[in-house]
């Protein structure tokens, strides 16, 4: 038998890894690999103070929240630099602003069970509701929530409305009713209003969740006020306001993180230029019973910014718009995102100036407003797109996949005023390279592509004065003949579409 030699000690060692992964292939199964914990220069301890070791921390400072439960309550407000990981991973380390609440009182012999003493003095909000008259107006105004092992129960406004699920709070005689047994479960009711508030410099929020804030209307959980913030694998969750809120926040990168279920919105940004928002979820926002046709409810807004990239996200299933560009916007870009089914518009732009829509997927959106789900109900262009322009000069939307929304790609004209970069003004818009479907519902003016004008604009110059152009669209319908498509005040057919000019490269296919 020849010799064997010995292997030099690197050959050695990867012959053994193979050895031993051999081994665990024949047993079946591969060991799971585990993320990398982050390198920290200070950790917060299960159960400890977030806040605390954010001030003995310096500047700069690498901070690991270690996998745990964080009730809080005031907001925690990091320093210049500092960066807030969850050391566990994402979704490890949870930061609530509810209480859990014991010694309920059974009331009599009603089905129904009672706590005093959880509320704030009574107070005004904002917010305007989908309801707004008779006994159970204005739900959304109202913070505290009240959760039953974790789910929020249904806020009602009188005490008589009180069911299994439901509660009532009465904020002048400091009283919580619920309408479902609280014993042997977890009650928690919202208090704190936000988990972050900073206008620090280049702060880092990676993998942390905040659920359960008692947020005001127009106010985030998270209120990131600094420049170059990087806001990353994050959950927002079950907050009543918005869920993240950018003010005055320049340069920020908001990604790969998950909105879903706040009250009013999944993230506002407001006054923040050059961010980027990529790779998100945004879906199921709007619980609280906001407005949902018209008063910022639903996925995504923006007012009074510059540069900002909303990219790759998926917007999904909101109450309201799903992503909402409104006052002020300039150089915007909305890219490549897959928008589907939210109540209102996919995408709206309004009051703004120029943007580029483009390379989107939008299908569902609309019809939760045109169905009469709530105030303001309509069906038309003007008041729901897929794509959805108002009166907002230099807007390209090219190369876009709309399928079955309540209409297509619409553009509006209404007399709304001026703003920093001149008249809120519908010209130069470019509609072009955008595979629309167009066989939604019977009704005049439904299932639509085009332009309308509402007096007392001047209508004939917005179809041939002001460089308004749609081209090179394919549009894929239930009937090629029918009259879907609006130009100078009346809904036409594709034939006529062409003869005013508009549309001469573009072609008609038949719905699949």
């Amino acid at each position: 038998m020849p010799e064997m030699k010995p292997l030099p000690p690197g050959r050695a060692r990867r012959a053994a890894a193979v050895a031993a992964l051999m081994g665990v292939l024949a047993l079946g199964f591969v060991a799971p690999s585990t993320a990398a914990t982050p390198v920290v220069d200070a950790t917060v301890p299960a159960g400890g103070s977030i806040q605390a070791t954010i001030n003995a921390a310096p500047e700069g400072a690498r901070i690991g929240v270690s996998a745990g439960t964080y009730r809080i309550s005031s907001p925690i407000s990091p320093k210049r630099g500092q960066k807030l990981l969850a050391l566990g991973g994402a979704g490890t380390a949870v930061i609530k602003g509810s209480n859990v609440v014991t010694g309920w009182v059974k009331d009599g012999s009603n089905a129904r069970w009672y706590k005093n003493g959880l509320l704030p003095a009574a107070y005004s909000d904002p917010g305007q509701c989908e309801v707004i008259s008779g006994a159970e107006a204005n739900p959304c105004q109202k913070r505290e929530q009240v959760y039953r092992n974790g789910v929020a129960m249904n806020r009602v406004m009188q005490l008589s409305s009180v069911r299994a699920n439901g509660f009532y709070q009465d904020y002048q005689n400091n009283r919580t009713w619920v309408g479902s047994d609280p014993a042997n479960t977890t009650m928690e009711i919202a208090r704190t209003p936000h988990a972050i508030n900073s206008g620090a410099y280049g702060v880092t929020l990676s993998g942390l969740t905040f659920t359960n804030f008692a947020t005001p209307s127009q106010k985030g959980a998270v209120m990131a006020g600094g420049a170059n913030w990087v806001i990353e694998g994050c959950v927002f969750k079950r907050n009543h306001g918005i869920g993240l809120q950018l003010s005055n926040a320049d340069r920020a990168i908001v990604r790969n993180n998950t909105m879903v279920e706040n009250g009013q919105l999944g993230m506002g940004h407001y006054s923040s230029d050059n961010t980027v928002v990529e790779n998100n979820e945004i879906a199921r926002n709007n619980t609280a019973g906001y407005w949902g046709a018209d008063w910022e409810a639903g996925g995504f807004k923006s007012t009074y910014s510059n540069g900002v990239t909303v990219r790759t996200n998926n917007v999904h299933d909101n109450r309201g718009t799903g992503i909402w560009f409104d006052i002020n916007n300039i150089n915007s870009n909305i890219l490549g995102n897959t928008i589907n089914n939210n109540y209102a518009d996919g995408i709206r732009y309004e009051i703004s100036y120029k943007a580029l829509i483009s390379d989107n997927k939008l299908t569902g959106n609309g019809y939760g407003l045109a169905t009469g789900g709530g105030r303001g109900m309509d069906y038309s262009l003007y008041a729901v797109a897929a794509i959805n322009v108002n009166s907002s000069p230099d807007v390209e939307i090219r190369q876009n996949v709309v399928g079955r929304n309540q209409n297509g790609i619409t553009a509006q004209m209404r007399s709304r005023g001026s703003g920093t970069y001149g008249a809120w003004d519908l010209h130069n818009l470019y509609v072009h390279n955008n595979d629309v479907t167009l066989a939604t519902g019977a009704r005049t003016g439904e299932g639509v592509q085009g332009l309308g004008t509402l007096s007392p604009v001047s209508p004939t110059l917005y179809y041939t004065g002001k460089n308004n152009r749609f081209d090179f669209n394919t549009y894929r319908m239930d009937a090629t003949s029918a009259k879907r498509f609006s130009w100078n005040k009346a809904y036409i057919s594709f034939a006529s579409l062409q003869a005013t000019g508009q549309e001469r490269n573009g072609r008609v296919v038949p719905a699949t």
